[in-house]
C-alpha cells in the first residue's frame, strides 16, 4: 500500500470536511501508479466530408473526496458548427465514457470571460465551483518553479 493513502483523513480535517472520502484506498493506489494519459474524442455527427470540426481532450485524476474524474483540458468547436448540437455530442461521447470507466464526475477549467460557455455548461447542470463551494484555481508558472526547485541557501 502506497503510503500517501495515510494522508487523505488528514486531508479531509484540513479542508472540514464531515464524512469521510467516499473511495476505497485502493482506488486511490491505483490512481497514482497508473500513468496519466491524454485522450481525444470527436463527434459522432457526419459533417461535410468527413470534417473535423470539434474535438475534446481529457484524462483521468483522482480526488480523494470523490474518487476517479474525468479532467477535460481543451474543449472546442468551431465558430461556424456551433449551436448545431456537436459540443453536446461531444460531451455527451464523454459522460457515457466517464461512467463507463467509473469516474464520479468530470472537471474542468473556464475562463472566467467566456460566459457563453459559462452558460453552455450550466444549461447541462455543471456547477461552478469558484461560486459554490469556494475553490480558488492556482497555478505556479515556470519562473517560480525555477525558484522553489533551486537549492535552499540555508
Amino acid at each position: 500500500m502506497y503510503r500517501e493513502v495515510q494522508f487523505v483523513p488528514d486531508l479531509q480535517g484540513r479542508h472540514h470536511l464531515d464524512t469521510f472520502p467516499v473511495t476505497a484506498a485502493q482506488t486511490l493506489v491505483n490512481s497514482l501508479i497508473r500513468p496519466r494519459k491524454f485522450w481525444q474524442i470527436s463527434p459522432k455527427k457526419e459533417v461535410e466530408d468527413r470534417k473535423v470540426v470539434g474535438f475534446a481532450m481529457y484524462y483521468f485524476t483522482y480526488d480523494p473526496w470523490v474518487g476517479k474524474q474525468l479532467y477535460l483540458e481543451e474543449f472546442y468547436v468551431m465558430d461556424e458548427y456551433r449551436g448545431l448540437g456537436i459540443g453536446s455530442g461531444i460531451l455527451r461521447n464523454l459522460s457515457n465514457l466517464a461512467m463507463k470507466t467509473r469516474c464520479t464526475g468530470m472537471m474542468f477549467v473556464v475562463a472566467e470571460n467566456n460566459e457563453p460557455s459559462v452558460q453552455f455548461y450550466k444549461r447541462r447542470g455543471a456547477e461552478d465551483l469558484s461560486q459554490e463551494e469556494g475553490w480558488r484555481l492556482f497555478r505556479f508558472d515556470k519562473d517560480s518553479l525555477v525558484k522553489m526547485a533551486a537549492p535552499s541557501e540555508e
